[in-house]
């Protein structure tokens, strides 16, 4: 696995560098949007909580530790519960603080526990979602001024007493904690690691090591690497994906699937 160097939500959002509410939300929607494809594919996470999400050098969200997770299309988990046993036990494996109270009488995990984990954790770092009066300051007062107390009601209904008052998890990325983004995004020039160009950032793709790399150079990186049959071994051992421009010398990382097949 990659290095995470910014360590889990937890130490990332409450260390010593005070971090910009905007980008604290940002990294809850990455997770959120991990939700999203878990819950889609039939997969409840089962352990929700800041020191379970990884923040790396793009100060980007990813949900980790998958020991409890549960398929319920097949009632298999990483840690080979039986059949009769899995949905138990995940329910006895979610972290006290972030288990729903219908866990305690049905000892069921579903979508709905893991929204409410989440709900909890979005909790943990709350003040840090919220723009203080530095944010202000800066001349965005009236996105200021619908931002504060977002987080309070996104938590709330997150860990509605009835869980058919939960949203689902693709609901509750359209919350205005989060739609609010949209008119808070700038756009920023960087610096091409391959042409050295300078080119929007969402005219290219990072690497997880936050290695910038422009489209065109991509189409070309991508073509020089894989489409090449002369190179079928170098791609079984990178077992199909796409690695930085400057592996392996001076990177040991690559780029998700997703960010090179998202339309620009």
């Amino acid at each position: 696995m990659p290095w995470y160097d910014n360590g889990t939500l937890e130490q990332w959002a409450g260390g010593d560098k005070l971090q910009e509410w905007m980008q604290v939300r940002s990294v809850l929607l990455d997770d959120l949007v991990g939700l999203v494809h878990l819950h889609a594919h039939g997969v409840i996470h089962g352990d929700v909580k800041p020191a379970n999400i990884l923040v790396d050098a793009r100060e980007r969200g990813l949900l980790a530790d998958f020991d409890i997770s549960i398929n319920t299309k097949n009632y298999t988990s990483a840690a080979h519960v039986t059949r009769k046993s899995t949905i138990r036990a995940i329910a006895q494996g979610m972290t006290a603080g972030f288990a729903a109270p219908e866990l305690q009488s049905s000892g069921q995990a579903t979508r709905h526990t893991d929204m409410f984990a989440y709900g909890k954790t979005v909790g943990q770092v709350g003040a840090q979602c919220e723009p203080g009066d530095a944010a202000a300051a800066q001349g965005a007062e009236g996105i200021v001024y619908q931002a504060r107390g977002q987080a309070a009601a996104l938590v709330g209904a997150l860990t509605a007493p009835s869980p058919s008052d939960t949203p689902s998890a693709e609901a509750a990325t359209q919350h205005p904690f989060f739609t609010i983004l949209g008119a808070t995004c700038q756009r920023v020039s960087k610096a091409c690691c391959i042409c050295f160009c300078l080119a929007d950032s969402a005219a290219g793709v990072e690497c997880s090591e936050g290695h910038f790399h422009c489209d065109s150079c991509v189409a070309r990186h991508h073509a020089q690497t894989f489409l090449d049959f002369d190179n079928l071994g170098q791609r079984k051992e990178r077992e199909g994906h796409l690695k930085c421009s400057n592996f392996p010398l001076e990177c040991k990382s690559g780029f998700a699937d997703c960010d090179r097949a998202c339309p620009r």
